[in-house]
């Protein structure tokens, strides 16, 4: 005689995994989108704020320390290459292949950028530019290193209970 009370607790079980599992994917889903909205909200303030910043006409030169500029722009562009490659991070992986595209496009940013502050009465300057492209390689390769080195940690720690295919467990491995 087959024990049926015994097959449908299993399949209520069953059933219990994959709602939990269905439900916890879910919330992720949702946490991914905004986690993606807000980083991409916060790109897109940032890259229009350097935009306004670089197009604001100089009427006189403020005391500085020599090559402070390029400092600034150092840091601007790297700070804009970081938020970039998160954002872009958050939707694919992060290959070389990316990541010599996204300093390309910066760079080519950068350049539009320069030769746009000559009608505003600010000098165009190849230096500068040689800035906002360190600052792109670096920005670049620190989100891709931050990923890399933080990434799998995080995956391995998020679910002991988590099987080698990706299914839910209710024990971990041994």
């Amino acid at each position: 005689m087959v024990d049926v009370t015994r097959d449908n607790d299993k399949d209520v079980g069953r059933f219990t995994e994959v709602a939990a599992s269905t439900r916890d994917s879910e919330a992720t889903r949702l946490q991914a989108q905004t986690l993606r909205r807000f980083v991409g909200l916060m790109l897109g303030i940032y890259w229009f704020t350097l935009f306004l910043a670089t197009h604001i006409p100089i009427r006189e030169s403020p005391a500085s320390i020599p090559g402070g500029d390029k400092a600034v722009h150092f840091v601007a562009y790297a700070i804009l290459a970081m938020l970039l490659t998160f954002f872009v991070g958050l939707r694919r992986a992060l290959t070389f292949k990316v990541a010599a595209i996204l300093v390309a496009g910066i760079a080519t940013y950068g350049a539009i950028d320069e030769w746009l502050q000559i009608p505003v009465g600010r000098t165009c300057d190849i230096a500068d530019w040689a800035f906002d492209v360190a600052g792109a390689i670096i920005g670049v390769l620190l989100i891709m290193l931050i990923t890399k080195w933080h990434g799998p940690r995080e995956r391995a720690a998020a679910s002991p209970f988590q099987g080698k295919g990706g299914e839910s467990r209710t024990t971990p491995d041994p």
